[in-house]
């Protein structure tokens, strides 16, 4: 494993462990058997270090390292895509999804301060391109209020079935070699359900109801 690799793998088991925080450069390099001359030449300090170990776990569970849109758009269905994508975090190694899981719940229980790692700018992007499928589907403006209501109710409905563990509990256990089987599955049963969804919000809007919360 290259220097640059191996203190990246060894700062995301740290901060993992004890958030931005508690971790430090000295445990960090001597968990990767690198000295602190490596990190600033490949990083240039921890809070750079932090961010790097932050978007490649952002990359992980998100297609942010391209354009998500245009992946999805590409595909014969964007919505199955983006439903697909979102629920393909299941596919990550138990012990390596956990440990991004963590790094996500210290951020949010004590925030590091980095800017670029504010969970509403790793999120926009992602966020803005499942409105603007969802607006699609809809039939109105990607920053309308009916995209970005249902976008948070389907990345949520998502969501529970991968990041939330304790949600999965109450289901039987998948063994590792079960989860791409189970993905498919699970796409099979909510992209229905979130296309029945979104003919309601069509509905609505056909009708003039508005969203909760909508300018009058």
């Amino acid at each position: 494993m290259e220097t640059k690799d191996r203190i990246l793998e060894a700062a995301a088991i740290e901060f993992a462990e004890r958030g931005f925080h508690g971790a430090t450069i000295a445990l960090i390099i001597h968990r990767a058997g690198v000295n602190q001359a490596a990190v600033n030449y490949h990083f240039g300090g921890k809070a750079k270090l932090y961010a790097a170990v932050i978007r490649r776990a952002m990359g992980r569970l998100l297609d942010l390292r391209g354009d998500p849109l245009t992946s999805w758009r590409q595909t014969a269905d964007p919505l199955e895509a983006l439903v697909r994508g979102m629920l393909s975090e299941n596919l990550i190694a138990s012990e390596e999804r956990d440990r991004i899981h963590r790094l996500f719940v210290w951020e949010g229980l004590r925030a590091s301060g980095v800017a670029e790692v504010a969970p509403v700018v790793m999120m926009d992007r992602h966020f803005r391109s499942v409105a603007a499928v969802l607006a699609g589907e809809i039939g109105c403006g990607e920053s309308d209020d009916e995209a970005m209501t249902d976008a948070i109710w389907v990345i949520g409905q998502c969501h529970a079935f991968g990041r939330d563990r304790a949600l999965r509990s109450h289901l039987p256990a998948v063994p590792p070699e079960a989860e791409a089987a189970y993905c498919d599955a699970l796409v099979s049963r909510l992209l229905p359900r979130i296309r029945a969804g979104l003919a309601l919000t069509r509905a609505d809007r056909a009708a003039g109801r508005k969203v909760p919360g909508a300018a009058a």
